[in-house]
Parts: C-alpha cells; structure tokens; sequence
C-alpha cells in the first residue's frame, strides 16, 4: 500500500529504501516507466523472518577467462538482512578447463557491483603455474555489498588457456557490531612499491566520514607482484 519514488543514481541503478512494518510475506511491485511513456511491472515475494542460520550461497560456477574473455559478470541472488550475520567468508576454487590450467601468473581480481553501480575489487590473486588451487578469504569488511541482488566480475587478462573460477559465499549466524556499514574506495591503482627513487607512489587521498559514523577501518588488497 506504499509509494516509494527510487533515487536515481545516473548509472541505470535505482535505488528504494522500505523498511517492513514487522516479520511476514510481503509482495513489492516494481514499476519502471521510459522517457517514451512505456511501462514494465515486476511482482517480487518478500518473506521477512526474525530469524537466521548459516548459509551457503554458490555465486558463481566455472566462469572460464581466456585470451576470448579476459573479464565475466556474474548475476547472484544473496540473502538479504539486517544484524543477521556477523561474517562472510568466501571460497573462491580456481580450476583448470578443457586443454589444461593457463602456464603462467597472472595477476586477477573478483569485484561486486555495490547497489549504486559502483564497482569494488573484494578479492585479488595471482594464479598459479599450470595448476588448480582454492583460497579461503574474509570478506565481512565488505557485507554491505553482498546482498540481495549483485553482480560479480571476474577479471583476468591471460595469453593461454586461462581457468575456471567459482565463488561460495558462506554467512556465519551473529550479532554484528555494527548492523549498518557502507565501503568507499580509496586507491585501485598500480603503484611501484620497492622504486628506490619514489619511496611514496601512493597519491594523498582526502575523505570526509559521514556524520553518524562510528568506527572506520582501511584495508589494503594487493599482490606484491613484480614489486621493485
């Protein structure tokens, strides 16, 4: 029985923020009109529980990078809650395709789109010489952008055969901290780490905390290849 108008965010994402009167199935109608008049509906069921227990979500299954394509987006269904879980932690298995796994490391990354359309690199590797191999990593820092509806990039710029990647979400059961966080970029660059000439390559970075922010933490992903 409401009318919520979705911010535009001028990058074909839209966004509309509901909060349910209380737990029960709900249907949302979502109606999206074009600058020629035409119009689209879509019905989705919402089933708002007070409860919650681990859960695996398979993201992605063997999405294949090779010299043909080097980069891959994934559509995943997440759950979606809020102080439900308290960490995330991801599998991703990089296995090898038809012909054998890629000769050579290759530097590559897995970003999520966040639900402004920006994109966040949460995952970057080196692959290994010609075999399988499987990493386990934290990424609750980054639980704001894994839920409901998102989409995943796999990049990995190859010359040979490349790999298979899949991608398991597993949502541990808790009370977080804090029950509402938001990530920001500060640098994704490639900075010349170990140049005796230019001992600080990362550029000055000026940021402005929300209001009603609390506690912050900056985390730093990188590979260490071909440093100095």
């Amino acid at each position: 029985g409401q009318t919520i108008q979705a911010q535009d965010f001028y990058n074909s994402h839209y966004i509309a923020w509901w909060t349910p009167p209380s737990h029960g199935s709900y249907t949302l109608n979502v109606i999206s009109t074009n600058n020629f008049g035409a119009s689209a509906s879509e019905s989705i069921g919402i089933n708002v529980v007070s409860t919650a227990s681990d859960i695996e979500v398979i993201a992605a299954e063997n999405v294949w990078l090779s010299p043909n394509n080097v980069t891959q987006t994934v559509e995943a269904e997440l759950p979606s809650f809020l102080g439900a879980f308290d960490q995330v932690n991801a599998t991703l298995a990089v296995t090898c395709p038809p012909g054998g796994c890629g000769e050579w490391d290759r530097v590559a990354s897995v970003d999520a789109r966040g639900h402004d359309g920006q994109w966040f690199e949460i995952i970057r590797y080196i692959t290994p010489y010609g075999v399988p191999c499987s990493h386990n990593i934290d990424l609750t820092d980054y639980i704001s952008l894994l839920q409901g509806k998102v989409d995943f990039r796999f990049n990995c710029s190859t010359l040979d055969n490349g790999y298979y990647y899949s991608l398991t979400l597993n949502y541990g059961s808790g009370t977080p901290e804090y029950l509402y966080s938001s990530v920001y970029e500060v640098w994704n660059e490639v900075y010349p780490f170990g140049d005796y000439a230019n001992l600080q390559p990362v550029e000055n970075w000026q940021f402005q905390f929300p209001e009603n922010s609390v506690a912050a933490t900056l985390k730093l992903v990188s590979t260490g290849h071909g440093w100095g």
